[in-house]
């Protein structure tokens, strides 16, 4: 009897135990980290930087000058160099900087007007103050000793001042200010000196920037084509000049404008030797004493022929000789 009960027990479990229920499955380890469900939600875009902020860092100046940067001048000089002008940061100054533009080091970092002020002569008023509100930066010379920047500092509409600013060791060693409207012509080297044309009037400066003398003489317009041999000093130069029919010289002193050592020593070229329209390329120097100096002068006619001839001057009285 007790087999008989046990059988049935084993028969009613194996007919629960249908094939149709569900199997629990083993656990697969690969799905035992929690992967969280894709969001769908856009991230915020970082804040692209703006190109201007970014060109002034390369130069180092996003500290340099008060935002915005759109306000700062920024102008090429010349092939290599690049300036900025504008209000400094923290400061009421206007300040001017002058880079390389090839490795973006600065070279010059100054403030050419202190307080936005600068005292200049302006007729019928006498010593007055003007205040600058913009700086341009106009022209830029370098020697072994010193560099020469020219700049415009505007004020009002009816004011504007140039300076001529002298540069040793980012440090403003001298500075000339000229009330008025100029126009700067020729910078030319004076030995170790600098001679600044504006049109018809010439200011001679020493290396260290001091005005030596302002002058309206009347050969001003032939200075710029002066070779260094033909300055005899700081004042005393020899203008050496050539013409169709003759070849001819001066000797002037820049202090005194009324005078001239001696004026139109010519040598005459005879008919079968007339130039036409000859250009001087070159005035190389051959020998200088004390009361000579020779040179050799190369020329171009206006044809395309050229030319050479060698002279000498007599350095007092202006004798002229072929060699």
């Amino acid at each position: 009897m007790k087999k008989v009960l046990y059988l049935l027990i084993v028969i009613l479990l194996a007919v629960g135990c249908s094939k149709d229920d569900p199997v629990e499955p083993y656990p697969d380890e690969r799905h035992t980290v929690d992967v969280p469900e894709e969001d769908n939600e856009e991230l915020p875009e970082e804040p692209k930087e703006d190109p201007l902020t970014q060109f002034f860092e390369e130069y180092g100046l996003s500290n340099k000058f008060e935002k915005p940067f759109e306000d700062v001048r920024m102008q090429n000089l010349n092939d290599s160099l690049i300036y900025f002008t504008g209000k400094l940061k923290d400061s009421d100054n206007i300040g001017l900087v002058i880079s390389h533009k090839n490795t973006k080091k600065k070279l010059i970092d100054i403030v050419p007007y202190e307080n936005n002020t600068v005292m200049v002569d302006k007729p019928y008023e006498g010593r007055t103050s003007v205040e600058i509100n913009d700086i341009y930066c106009l022209h830029f010379y370098q020697t072994e000793d010193f560099i020469f920047i020219h700049i415009l500092g505007s004020g009002d509409e009816e004011t504007s001042v140039y300076s001529d600013v002298f540069i040793n060791n980012n440090r403003i060693i001298n500075s000339t200010n000229i009330y008025g409207h100029f126009v700067l012509t020729d910078i030319i080297e004076w030995k170790q000196n600098l001679m600044i044309l504006y049109g018809q009037i010439g200011y001679l400066y020493s290396a260290t920037g001091e005005l030596l003398i302002k002058t309206n003489s009347p050969y001003i317009y032939t200075l710029k084509h002066l070779s260094q041999d033909e300055i005899l000093s700081d004042y005393e130069v020899i203008i050496i000049q050539l013409s169709n029919h003759r070849i001819y010289s001066t000797k002037i002193d820049l202090r005194d404008e009324s005078v001239t050592f001696w004026w139109y020593s010519a040598i005459e070229f005879d008919k079968s030797n007339q130039l036409n329209e000859p250009r001087i390329d070159e005035k190389k120097l051959i020998e200088r004493t004390d009361t000579h100096i020779s040179f050799e002068i190369s020329y171009t006619e206006i044809s395309g022929t050229k030319g050479k001839f060698k002279i000498k001057v007599n350095i007092e009285t202006g004798e002229m000789e072929y060699l």
